[in-house]
């Protein structure tokens, strides 16, 4: 939705561009096609790495979501081990109550509980290791969250530094124009920044 933002302030602006510097509405005819150039120009970079900048956001959110569907899995793998474990664990305390309660077969339920204790440690073993999986794909998700973040605000501000160049071109406002440029700059900032976190976090 933030390219198809994109592609609509480029259309609004060729429109103000059409009308303004064709000379229909103001009557002048050739003036100013140097700021019609820099308009231009100006509008041009900033689409295309505006669009670069939606890419990385996309990639960034599918992975965001990818790993939490992973911590979603092995949570749910985790809770059905330790179900199973509890249910070893009970297995285990009724032969030993039974050992207790009938000497004579004191051997032969003693080794059946053995046998459910030494099954119960290999299941809670698993069920840690799903556990630590799912907090390790959690941790993978906030960070690829965060980093999104620095991409979605810098798609947010070359959408506003586009439309801001079309009301410059528009009113024929340099200023207008300057400041545009400045809200630019601020998006580029932003995928700076977020390339230098990445570069930090998973490099």
């Amino acid at each position: 939705m933030r390219l198809m933002g994109i592609r609509e302030s480029i259309e609004l602006l060729k429109d103000f561009l059409t009308e303004d510097w064709d000379g229909k509405e103001t009557g002048q005819s050739g003036g100013g096609v140097g700021w019609h150039h820099s308009i231009a120009v100006a509008t041009a970079v900033i689409a295309v790495v505006g669009a670069l900048a939606g890419l990385l956001e996309t990639e960034f959110i599918a992975r965001m979501i990818m790993y939490k569907n992973d911590a979603i899995l092995n949570q749910s793998l985790a809770s059905d081990q330790w179900s199973y474990y509890q249910a070893k664990d009970i297995r285990r305390h009724m032969y030993d109550i039974s050992a207790k309660i009938h000497p004579p077969r004191e051997s032969e339920f003693r080794k059946k509980s053995a046998e459910y204790d030494s099954a119960r440690e290999k299941i809670r073993k698993t069920a840690e290791w799903y556990a630590t999986q799912a907090k390790k794909n959690n941790e993978e998700s906030d960070k690829h969250y965060h980093l999104h973040l620095y991409f979605a605000l810098s798609v947010t501000a070359f959408q506003v530094s586009i439309a801001l160049l079309a009301v410059s071109a528009y009113t024929r406002s340099k200023r207008l124009w300057l400041f545009a440029i400045l809200i630019s700059v601020v998006g580029l900032g932003c995928i700076g920044f977020g390339l230098l976190q990445y570069h930090l976090v998973f490099l």
